[in-house]
C-alpha cells in the first residue's frame, strides 16, 4: 500500500506531537493489571496534551495505534500470578488488558471517539501508524487522525525483541495527523527498500521511535526525511508555512 505525493486529498500535516518517557514498576503485578494502573494513565496523559487546544471532533476522528508489546506486560502479570499463589488470584479484569487493541477502546471509550480504529503490532507499527492515518485522511475516511504509539518491553518480549531496549521503561507517543497545509507533512507511505541507512533516512528500532525522529527533524528544522522501520517505509516534508512557533 502506497500513498504517494499529491494523491487524494494531498499531503497531511502533523500536529499535536507528544512524547511522554516514564519509568514505570507496575503495582499491582501480582493481579495482572498494570496495564490499567500504570500504561493507561500515562497514554491518557500524552493524547490530552496532543489534543489540547484543537477543536473537539469526536465523531470524526481516527485513532492509529502502534505497538509491538505494550501489553506484554500484562501477560507477564499473569504468568506471574499462575506460577506465583495461584490462578484463583488472578483478576479477571486482567484479560479485558492483555490484546493491543484494548488501547485503542479504552482511549475512544475515554474521549468518545467513533472514528475508524486499528492496531497495528508488527515491527513496522510507527511508521504504519503515519503511512495508514495520512492514507485515511486522503481517502476522507475521517476528519482527523490521532496516531498514538506505546512500548513497554518486559523481560519476555525482550527476549523475543532484543532491538528494543532497556525491559522495564515506559515510552508513549502521540501526534495528531490533520489533511490542512502546513507543518510537517506525510508525503508518502509504502514498501521499504532493502539495504542500510541512505541520505536522509534513519530506521527506527521501536513503535516510538519514529514519533521521535519526526519531533527531532523538526526541530532541527530539516526539509525532508524518511523514516525506515521493518518493511516499510513513510516519508516527511518540512512545509514553507511551517514557522518558528512549532508545537513540539
Amino acid at each position: 500500500m502506497r500513498a504517494d505525493r499529491g494523491t487524494g486529498a494531498g499531503p497531511v500535516r502533523v500536529i499535536g506531537l507528544t512524547l511522554t518517557r516514564e519509568q514505570a514498576v507496575p503495582t499491582s503485578a501480582d493481579q495482572g493489571l498494570p496495564v490499567r494502573d500504570q500504561v493507561l494513565p500515562v497514554l491518557r496523559a500524552t493524547v490530552a496534551e496532543a489534543l489540547a487546544g484543537l477543536p473537539d471532533a469526536p465523531g470524526e476522528t481516527a485513532v492509529v495505534l502502534a505497538s509491538r508489546h505494550a501489553t506484554w506486560i500484562t501477560a507477564e502479570a499473569i504468568l506471574t500470578a499462575v506460577r506465583g499463589p495461584g490462578a484463583r488470584w488472578l483478576d479477571p479484569r486482567a484479560f479485558l488488558h492483555y490484546t493491543p487493541h484494548a488501547l485503542v477502546s479504552a482511549l475512544s471509550i475515554d474521549r468518545g471517539l467513533d472514528g475508524p480504529s486499528v492496531t497495528f503490532s508488527g515491527v513496522s507499527g510507527g511508521v504504519d501508524a503515519f503511512g495508514h492515518g495520512a492514507d485515511l485522511l486522503r481517502q476522507s475516511a475521517c476528519a482527523r487522525v490521532l496516531a498514538v504509539a506505546v512500548e513497554w518491553p518486559t523481560a519476555l518480549s525482550a527476549a523475543a525483541y532484543p532491538d528494543t531496549g532497556a525491559v522495564s521503561l515506559l515510552t508513549v507517543a502521540s501526534a495528531v495527523l490533520d489533511p490542512r497545509p502546513g507543518g510537517v507533512q506525510v508525503t508518502q507511505w509504502g514498501p521499504s527498500p532493502a539495504g542500510s541507512d541512505r541520505p536522509g533516512e534513519r530506521a527506527a528500532p521501536s513503535a516510538v521511535e519514529p514519533f521521535r525522529l519526526v519531533r527531532r527533524y523538526r526541530a532541527e528544522r530539516a526539509l525532508q526525511w524518511t523514516i525506515r522501520q521493518g518493511r516499510s517505509s513513510v516519508g516527511f516534508e518540512r512545509h514553507p508555512d511551517d514557522g518558528e512557533d512549532t508545537d513540539v
